[in-house]
């Protein structure tokens, strides 16, 4: 009787030091728990919430791994691992980078995450390694598709079917902060989607297939042009790799398999692409809401939002162009070491042009392009280290391509490198450096590849256990502190939301309350980039208490020196304190960065009559005036006229 030959591939299961059901359990929660972390009750729900989930499984996980003496940490490998060490070296440098930080506390944050990235890429390499199953992995990321694709199409045709308002579009986010965010998670599942249907039976390509034409058809109608581009150089990449290692990849007993697995991918692309394209069209013929106001921008058709986006007339090409323009002025005034991890948001408004606010207030909280932001934060050496991690990880996998006979191994290879390229090419014009949920499946690409790389080039002995248990106990250290900062942010978040509360509500004592608890040294801006402090201290001006107001504002500006509306606030509590010229002096910072807020525009109008210079005053409330009535203001001018006219009449009594 023949004996049963074992399953050939990447993904079959063997008796391992780390059980199969303990890396599902780690896939499922990490590929489709955390992303979906959602906790409304802090200022922004998707953010510092993901990155105290992440913390948590790992902490749980590294403890898991402590107790199963089986279990081997191949520390010398990991730790000496180029794309790692490269990684090890942004860190170092971005702590460097504090030196020069407006706000040292909000680069805490941007410190921590990298830092947790590290200790998640080392130890799902390290579960890889033991497990040597990529299976839990391919199939959550085929999970995450189905649930993620189901959202949104819910959302789609809630909110955006049969609408031609471009708004409705940014409604479709899911558990996201942002439509980007969404899509781009949704094109970092494409690759385990292409590996199941590559490398599977022909039943199991076909469900899988189906699963991927939904996704494509999502990504498109959604309109994510970055997103698409991640696209474009996934499929390009990928089809590069696979012509140039086709020796590798077509073996006797894969090519048929992999051959049909390829031409489903590029008919599901097509067809997907197809379906949007009709699905939009009948969309847009068949409005059920017609537009709220003639200035409201409509949604494109897919081949007019395709061609928008190598236009460089269109609005939306040359704002980004501008914004890139202005942090390369940081950059050549900061090359080394940067403006601050973190800093961008806080610094960016001081090099904006006299005019650049001078229609409207561009709030611009990045740069929208990874590679400049890493620059102008962290300096030169910062982005080559960034940048060579994602050149090892290529060299890495061309020596698998190289040596591995493996045809599974190689196509997993291609794949995740493919991903990886596509990520970049979002990074290019969008944020998923900042974004938790997106650097997870970064980190799952790298290793994946790591992995592999071990499976082909490490002698797979592990010799010192002194690396395991230092390795260890420094990552739980490490993990405590990253969850200990990560509960005082969210903290600070919750009573930063129920200040916000209070304030919409005139609770101006409930205000004061929840900042003193919102507030810390590594809470001091919150993440829409307002100073805590400002929260107190307008509060404080609310109670007439100007002398605490005062202290507080003076605090937030140093913690923000660019916010206008710190600025305003400040300079309306100078002049209640009568402080007048001082007053001016902070509404005319305020009115350099933003020249047409009409807020502080009044304040220095009335700022300009107390001191007695009434042709200023009536210059800058005039500036004030807009199409709307506005019964206080006319007043207001009006007696500055008089009080103008009167010193008029005196000046020229005098020269008589």
């Amino acid at each position: 009787m023949k004996k049963a030959s074992p399953k050939k591939g990447i993904i079959k299961e063997q008796a391992k030091p780390f059980p199969p059901i303990l890396s599902w359990i780690y896939a499922i929660t990490v590929m489709v728990l955390v992303p979906n972390v959602y906790y409304e009750p802090v200022l922004e729900a998707t953010f510092v919430p993901k990155y105290e989930a992440l913390g948590i499984v790992l902490l749980f996980f590294v403890f898991i791994i402590i107790f199963r003496k089986s279990f081997k940490f191949p520390g010398k490998f990991l730790l000496t691992n180029w794309a790692l060490l490269f990684w090890f070296l942004l860190i170092v440098i971005s702590i460097i980078s504090l030196i020069k930080a407006i706000n040292p506390s909000v680069s805490i944050f941007d410190i921590c995450r990298l830092v947790l990235y590290a200790l998640f890429l080392i130890i799902t390499s390290s579960i890889l390694i033991n497990s040597n199953n990529i299976k839990p992995f391919i199939f959550s990321g085929i999970i995450m598709a189905v649930i993620l694709t189901s959202a949104g199409f819910y959302e789609y045709f809630k909110f955006a079917f049969r609408h031609i308002d471009i708004d409705s579009l940014y409604k479709i986010k899911w558990l996201m902060s942002h439509k980007n965010i969404f899509m781009c998670i949704l094109y970092l599942l494409t690759p385990f989607l292409y590996y199941q249907i590559i490398t599977t039976k022909f039943r199991n390509k076909i469900v899988t297939t189906i699963i991927l034409v939904f996704l494509l058809v999502l990504i498109f109608i959604v309109q994510t042009r970055a997103v698409w581009g991640a696209l474009i150089v996934n499929t390009f990449v990928l089809s590069l790799f696979v012509f140039l290692f086709r020796k590798k990849i077509f073996k006797k007993n894969t090519r048929k398999d992999f051959i049909r697995g390829l031409s489903l991918i590029a008919f599901s692309l097509v067809f997907a692409l197809a379906i949007a394209w009709m699905l939009t069209n009948y969309s847009l013929n068949n409005p059920k809401i017609a537009l709220r106001s003639p200035k409201t921008n409509e949604v494109s058709k897919l081949d007019k939002r395709i061609a928008s986006a190598v236009d460089s007339k269109s609005e939306n090409f040359k704002r980004r162009i501008e914004i890139w323009e202005i942090t390369l002025k940081m950059v050549r005034e900061n090359p080394i070491i940067g403006i601050g991890a973190g800093n961008w948001s806080i610094a960016v408004l001081s090099y904006y042009s006299k005019d650049y606010l001078s229609t409207f207030y561009h709030n611009w909280r990045r740069p929208h392009n990874d590679f400049i932001w890493i620059l102008a934060e962290k300096g030169i050496f910062a982005l080559l280290s960034y940048i060579c991690f994602f050149g090892f990880l290529l060299i890495y996998t061309i020596k698998i391509l190289i040596k591995s006979k493996d045809p599974h191994v190689n196509i997993f290879v291609i794949l995740m490198i493919s991903g990886i390229a596509g990520y970049c090419a979002d990074a290019f014009f969008s944020f998923p450096y900042e974004r938790i949920e997106l650097q997870i499946f970064l980190m799952l690409f790298a290793s994946g590849i790591i992995w592999s790389y071990y499976r082909n080039f490490s002698d797979k002995k592990i010799k010192n256990k002194k690396t395991s248990t230092t390795f260890y106990i420094f990552a739980i250290v490490l993990l405590i502190i990253l969850l200990k900062f990560g509960d005082i942010w969210i903290k600070s978040e919750i009573n930063n939301r129920k200040a916000i509360v209070a304030t919409s509500r005139g609770q101006w004592n409930n205000v004061i309350k929840n900042i003193d608890k919102a507030y810390s040294p590594i809470t001091q801006v919150n993440a829409l980039n307002i100073p805590l402090l400002y929260y107190s201290g307008s509060a404080l001006v609310k109670l007439k208490q100007n002398d605490a107001a005062k202290i507080d504002l003076e605090k937030a500006l140093k913690q923000n020196p660019n916010s206008v509306i710190v600025l305003t606030q400040l300079g309306f509590v100078y002049g209640m304190l009568e402080d007048f010229p001082l007053a001016i002096e902070t509404f005319n910072k305020a009115l350099d960065i933003y020249p047409i807020y009409k807020e502080a525009l009044m304040y220095r109008g009335i700022s300009y009559y107390f001191s007695g210079m009434y042709k200023e005053s009536l210059n800058s409330l005039n500036l004030c005036k807009t199409n709307q009535k506005n019964e206080q203001l006319d007043k207001l001018i009006e007696m500055v006229f008089k009080k103008l006219e009167e010193s008029n009449q005196s000046q020229k009594t005098n020269i008589k």
